[in-house]
């Protein structure tokens, strides 16, 4: 696909092969991860549609595969590596809130207060929805406007649309999806490619990040 000019039409017209291939190395991130709003385009909508059945019908060995013949490691900084405290936060609250919380647009302090449970506290709340909307945002299915907030991206909007098992059927295919991760998974030695990957990092940040990484990368080592 190098050299392709990646507008709507060419888009909906790409090969299954094509489009995964042209979404795992974001190149219509454009089409998938912007914000939803009201006047969206319907062809914005039914690649997104396409991609959710297509990420549930293949296997993660041909996806890997694929991405394979693609890939270009990514550039990785510390905002760039996955953190959080819950995984089902990341991909099932999330975009089920950015849906139907009734606000375009949600700040960390919001998502964090929504999430958390028990005592209130302003900065615990900041920062837990700062992780869990980023690593949902990693995933595709939301996006960060500055100024603005998180929103539900064109992705997040019909994987929202699917049953729960069909949700979980995505999470492996979506962690895919993620820059670091990807790197890491088409590395001839995955495990050794996330040590390396993190080494930039301080000590104590790689202790904090390696737990969440390896629950990431479990889809991968079956």
């Amino acid at each position: 696909m190098e050299g392709v000019l990646m507008n709507i039409e060419t888009v909906l017209h790409f090969s299954n092969k094509e489009l995964l291939q042209a979404f795992y190395t974001h190149k219509i991130d454009e089409f998938v991860a912007c914000p939803i709003k009201t006047n969206i385009s319907i062809d914005y909508i039914e690649i997104c549609n396409r991609i959710c059945r297509l990420i549930r019908e293949y296997t993660i060995t041909e996806i890997i595969s694929l991405i394979k013949e693609v890939h270009t490691d990514f550039s990785i900084e510390a905002k760039d590596v996955p953190q959080f405290s819950s995984l089902n936060d990341c991909y099932i609250r999330v975009p089920f809130l950015l849906r139907n919380c009734g606000m375009e647009y949600v700040s960390f302090e919001q998502m964090g207060y929504m999430l958390r449970t028990g005592k209130r506290n302003a900065v615990a709340d900041k920062k837990y929805g700062e992780n869990h909307a980023k690593t949902a945002a990693m995933l595709g299915l939301c996006k960060f406007v500055r100024g603005k907030g998180f929103a539900l991206s064109v992705l997040g909007y019909c994987y929202t649309a699917l049953a729960d098992h069909e949700k979980h059927k995505c999470l492996g295919p979506l962690t895919a999806y993620i820059p670091f991760i990807q790197n890491c998974v088409v590395a001839p030695n995955p495990d050794e490619a996330v040590l390396e990957g993190i080494s930039f990092l301080s000590q104590t940040t790689q202790a904090r990040r390696l737990p969440n990484i390896n629950t990431l990368m479990r889809g991968f080592n079956k």
